[in-house]
């Protein structure tokens, strides 16, 4: 099975329970990445279910919409607050960061910006989304993250998410297999986690 990042980091204890419970004696062989990369392993037929975003797949997999994931801009706050919902000239001469290119997240900053009528200025990449909540919790970059996430209990310091204008889309989240792999014990776990998101 396999699990996006930010899935597991918010409710894979959760999962594992609720399939435990309809399936005591499954085993489990978890692999946890970026979706992308969830994607290119089901196409392989080197996974048989996996949990993740939108990302573009083949025709022959068989999706199960999950959920829609609120999406924030997130800094670190200077305790003043503000009086306005902030905009992407307002992030003019701040560090931003976000994951590599063909990650999902990166495609959010590129398409907010597109939205406020401007060109993405050069960001700063790093492919963990823990330590890009790091940075930000320390004071050294701004980024768009899932809400889910940024206010996640396992977070020990959350950080500010700040009101934008353009307002962010949200993040799609689905399960995917082979249309081909016919296993009753699929759907069970899909609608399990479905129950969690919603």
């Amino acid at each position: 099975m396999g699990i996006r990042r930010l899935i597991a980091i918010t409710c894979l204890p959760e999962l594992l329970s609720e399939m435990e419970k309809t399936h005591p004696n499954v085993r489990v062989e978890l692999t946890i990445t970026r979706s992308t990369k969830l994607a290119e392993l089901l196409n392989a037929k080197m996974l048989d279910l996996a949990f993740m975003a939108e990302v573009p797949m083949d025709p022959h997999m068989f999706i199960y919409p999950l959920a829609y994931c609120h999406m924030a801009w997130c800094g670190r706050s200077d305790g003043r607050g503000r009086a306005r919902p902030m905009t992407a000239a307002d992030l003019e001469g701040e560090r931003l960061m976000t994951l590599p290119a063909n990650a999902p997240l990166h495609d959010f900053m590129r398409r907010w910006f597109e939205l406020a009528g401007r060109t993405m200025p050069p960001v700063s990449i790093c492919n963990s989304l823990a330590m890009i909540l790091r940075l930000i919790n320390a004071g050294h970059a701004w980024s768009i993250l899932p809400e889910c996430f940024a206010l996640s209990d396992e977070i020990r310091i959350r950080p500010t998410l700040a009101m934008v204008v353009p307002e962010l889309p949200m993040l799609k989240l689905r399960a995917a297999r082979q249309s081909d792999n016919g296993s009753d014990a699929l759907p069970p776990v899909v609608t399990s986690a479905k129950g969690m998101f919603m």
